[in-house]
């Protein structure tokens, strides 16, 4: 199992943080998730937000299609 990631939870499965040059995106659902990176300089850590909801939202409608015997545990 990989260990938590760091930063603020901003959505169900979704973490942001900060370095000096980048933001570092963990998003992903119940069973897998992922990091990516935008440099600081691309977005702002509002725009990030608000796309990571948006994103999320859709993971879940397609996790919850997919997976119905999977609960989608929210925050």
């Amino acid at each position: 199992m990989s260990p938590v990631p760091k930063g603020e939870k901003i959505a169900d499965y979704a973490w942001l943080d900060k370095t000096q040059r980048s933001w570092h995106i963990w998003i992903g659902n119940p069973f897998c998730i992922s990091l990516g990176r935008v440099p600081l300089r691309e977005k702002t850590g509002e725009q990030i937000i608000m796309h990571v909801r948006k994103v999320q939202a859709e993971e879940k409608k397609r996790f919850t299609k997919k997976f119905p015997g999977v609960e989608w545990k929210s925050s």
